[in-house]
């Protein structure tokens, strides 16, 4: 690498954070699969930008601050990423389908003395850089037998262990992780999350589009994080009921036992659905992971034992969408520490289902959660109204059942929502431009605390049309699928 010195000052929307770089460039990947000793940066500059998440003080809440760290930076030319802890998953399937777990971003810098790491997307829009986990994003239609009923072997076979590979996630342990520009998601069956933060880590997201999640967001103990203009989609699952779900084969007694066997985590696969490896050698190295069967306790973000937790989102859309009652779009575990910071400005929160509870449900009444929403949209496009769930009581800025609260705050809940689509299921899965796009009159588009859209939006080089998310196949995807 040549050194040179050279200054970069990025400015999105008018927020996110200037970038200054120093005597060395950004490392550049081109599209593959890598593993720790691929990262080689020199840590670098950088300056992030944090907000206020306390209430209580006056003098820094909901205001920027910025500051500067040493990062190692990693740029992303357009295309899928996968990365791996095992270097002999690059080459080895069996290596590959056991490699999970965290991707420890804090071992990567521990070289290199840096305080953490930075990897930017180069493409026009956060799909164009796709980080891919998983091998499954779809649910295939389960294969029959001669006499019409399920086969489950072949399905098993087929698909259904790759529902327990790549259950990989980021670990943000004590260092500062950065995100720009790009699209990270999990395959269909991951119940492991994206990103974790815990031990006084901290996690800045900017521009960055996160999908297909089971408890995707999380943090223990001492965590901060700082999401600026991205996309939240919970999971992907072509159904809207449990019902229609169990009608198509998935999450049936039958298939519990014979593809996602329950209550065996860490027994290999074919152990587990009772098959032999030597007859179908793709399930070697497939272990199973915590019971995912049936879509159950999904939460796309998660606070637990907070001591403490500062989360911000600004100009963010959150989406649920779900086939069962026990989840939810955000959960939070009290402990003994001094709380859970949370605060959402300009943003949308969306649901798309009708499971048996259609309520948006963020948070809780646990004592130790500080909830603040300011100029944000809740609106569920499955059933037409905004059934808010705050736990029923707890230490928010807005009280469910007193629409006075929000008008307070510019919280809307009531206003049909203006995304311009016909019907739900148009964004079960998407391409990242139907959540920016709206009807004329729209309460979206000018409810943010600048006068503008809130929620999502596009960036200004985006092209014209669909924007899907890369798969790596010869054939662009135009809907909102990684794989």
């Amino acid at each position: 690498m040549t050194a040179k010195s050279f200054t970069v000052v990025l400015l999105v929307l008018g927020f996110g954070w200037g970038l200054s770089l120093g005597a060395e460039a950004a490392v550049t990947f081109t599209p593959g699969i890598y593993s720790p000793e691929d990262f080689q940066a020199t840590p670098e500059s950088v300056t992030v930008v944090s907000y206020g998440t306390d209430n209580q003080d006056t003098t820094t809440f909901r205001k920027p601050k910025s500051e500067t760290l040493q990062l190692e930076v990693y740029e992303l030319k357009p295309g899928v990423y996968r990365f791996v802890t095992d270097p002999a998953a690059k080459s080895d399937p069996v290596a590959m389908n056991s490699d999970v777990g965290e991707f420890n971003l804090a071992n990567l810098v521990s070289d290199s003395g840096a305080q953490g790491i930075l990897i930017r997307g180069t493409g026009a829009y956060p799909g164009a850089t796709a980080i891919s986990f998983g091998l499954l994003s779809e649910y295939p239609d389960i294969p029959k037998n001669t006499d019409g009923s399920f086969n489950y072997e072949k399905a098993a076979t087929d698909f259904g262990y790759k529902l327990f590979t790549g259950r990989r996630y980021f670990e943000v342990n004590g260092i500062t992780a950065v995100f720009e520009n790009v699209a990270i998601g999990d395959h269909a069956g991951n119940n492991i999350g994206v990103i974790h933060t815990a031990g006084g880590g901290r996690t800045f997201l900017k521009d960055v589009w996160i999908h297909n999640v089971y408890d995707g967001i999380f943090f223990d103990d001492n965590a901060e994080a700082y999401f600026v203009n991205c996309i939240f989609h919970q999971t992907y699952e072509p159904w809207n009921t449990l019902t229609t779900a169990q009608d198509a084969g998935y999450f049936t007694d039958d298939w519990v036992t014979n593809v996602e066997p329950a209550g065996l985590g860490g027994t290999a696969y074919a152990q587990g659905v009772n098959l032999s490896e030597d007859k179908y050698p793709q399930l070697k190295g497939v272990i199973l992971g915590n019971d995912i069967v049936a879509g159950y306790n999904i939460n796309l973000f998660e606070t637990e034992g907070a001591n403490p937790q500062l989360v911000y989102l600004k100009n963010c859309t959150l989406v649920k969408h779900q086939i069962r009652d026990s989840n939810r779009l955000w959960r939070h575990n009290t402990g003994s520490g001094s709380g859970a910071q949370v605060v959402f400005e300009d943003c949308m929160i969306l649901s798309l289902d009708n499971s048996p509870n259609t309520q948006i449900r963020l948070g809780s009444s646990d004592p130790d959660f500080f909830g603040n929403v300011y100029n944000t949209k809740f609106w569920n496009y499955a059933s037409a109204d905004a059934q808010l769930n705050l736990g029923g009581g707890g230490n928010w800025n807005i009280i469910e059942n007193d629409p006075s609260t929000f008008d307070a705050v510019k919280v809307d809940s009531t206003t049909p929502g203006g995304l311009d689509i016909t019907q739900a299921d148009q964004l079960f899965r998407l391409d990242g431009r139907r959540l920016t796009t709206f009807t004329k009159g729209a309460v979206e588009l000018t409810l943010a605390g600048d006068g503008g859209q809130i929620g999502y939006r596009l960036p200004a080089g985006a092209p014209a049309g669909p924007l899907p998310v890369a798969t790596g196949n010869p054939v662009r995807v135009l809907e909102w699928s990684l794989y």
